[in-house]
C-alpha cells in the first residue's frame, strides 16, 4: 500500500513563519560590511605594531591602496609603533609605570590628530611572540588572549569617540583588522606558528562582532624568492615580503588581483613618493 503525506499550512502561520525567516536572516545579511573601497576625502589611519611601523620604510600597502583608487584624494598616516599593543604600551615611553587607561589616553591624542574615517589595525604579531614564549602556561595564554579581544574592543571604541563617529552609526569609522604574517617554523619551532594561529582567529572573531574588514596573512604562502620574504630574524617580512602580503591584502579586500609590478616606472614613482613623504611625517 502506497502511503503519502501532504503538509497543510494557513496562510496566517505561512506568513509568521515568512516574518521569522526574514527577521533572522536581514540583520545577519545586513551585517556584513560592504564592499571595500575607499571613498573621496577619506582618512586612512594604519596603526599597530611592527608590521605596520615598518610599512613606514616600504610602503607597498599604501602604494596599492592609492594605484586602487586613482581618482580620489586620499590622506594616509601611519602611527605605527615597535611592538606595540592595543592600549599603547610601547609608545608609553616613560609612563610605563601608569595605569593602562593613561597608555591608551595617549593613544587618543595622537588618533584624534588623525581623525580617520578608515583605521587598518594590526596588533596581533606581538600579542602572538609573547603568548608562544616558554614558560607561559596554558591558563596565562587563555587569559591573556581575552584581554587581548577586550584590549582590541577598546582601542577601536577609542578611534570612534576621537574620528567624530556620530551615535547613530552613520559615517562610522570602517575598520580592517588584520592578523599576523606567517613565519618560518624551521628556526622558531613549532609552538609559535600554533600561537600565530589562535590569534589570527580571535582577530577574526572581534572583526566579525564589530562588523569589520578581517585579512588573513596567513594565507600568504610567499613568493618565489622565499629566503627574501623574512628579515633575518625570520620572524618580520623583509622587503620582498611586504611586496607579498599586499597582494593578498589587495585580493582578501576585493581591491585587485594581487601587487604592483614594483619595476613599472609609475608604480616605483609612487612608492618614492609616498616613502618620502612617510619619512618626512614620521
Amino acid at each position: 500500500m502506497k502511503s503519502s503525506f501532504r503538509f497543510t499550512c494557513s496562510p496566517s502561520r505561512l506568513f509568521t513563519v515568512f516574518a521569522l525567516f526574514a527577521a533572522l536572516w536581514l540583520p545577519a545579511r545586513a551585517a556584513a560590511p560592504e564592499p571595500f573601497e575607499l571613498k573621496d576625502g577619506d582618512r586612512v589611519l594604519f596603526i599597530g605594531d611592527t608590521f605596520f611601523e615598518r610599512e613606514v620604510d616600504y610602503g607597498h600597502i599604501e602604494t596599492r591602496l592609492t594605484a586602487a583608487f586613482p581618482d580620489r584624494n586620499i590622506t594616509f598616516r601611519n602611527l605605527a609603533w615597535a611592538a606595540d599593543t592595543p592600549m599603547g604600551r610601547s609608545r608609553a615611553s616613560f609612563d610605563w609605570n601608569k595605569s593602562e587607561d593613561d597608555w591608551l589616553k595617549r593613544v587618543r591624542e595622537q588618533v584624534a590628530l588623525v581623525k580617520p574615517t578608515v583605521a587598518f589595525l594590526s596588533y596581533g604579531m606581538t600579542a602572538a611572540l609573547e603568548q608562544s614564549s616558554a614558560g607561559v602556561s596554558p591558563a596565562r595564554q587563555s587569559t591573556a588572549l581575552e584581554k587581548f579581544k577586550t584590549d582590541l574592543g577598546m582601542l577601536m571604541d577609542a578611534i570612534e569617540e576621537v574620528s567624530g563617529s556620530p551615535a547613530d552609526g552613520t559615517k562610522k569609522v570602517r575598520f580592517v583588522l588584520l592578523g599576523p604574517n606567517r613565519v618560518d617554523p624551521t628556526k622558531l619551532g613549532e609552538s609559535l606558528p600554533r600561537s600565530f594561529k589562535v590569534y589570527d582567529t580571535a582577530i577574526k572573531e572581534v572583526a566579525a562582532t564589530r562588523h569589520a574588514y578581517f585579512v588573513s596573512l596567513l594565507t600568504y604562502q610567499g613568493s618565489s624568492k622565499a629566503v627574501s620574504d623574512l628579515d633575518p630574524d625570520r620572524i618580520h617580512l623583509g622587503e620582498f615580503g611586504y611586496a607579498g602580503v599586499t597582494g593578498e591584502i589587495s585580493i582578501q579586500l576585493g581591491i585587485g588581483s594581487g601587487p604592483l609590478d614594483r619595476n613599472l616606472p609609475r608604480s616605483a614613482a609612487l612608492r618614492s613618493a609616498i616613502r618620502k613623504k612617510n619619512e618626512l611625517f614620521f
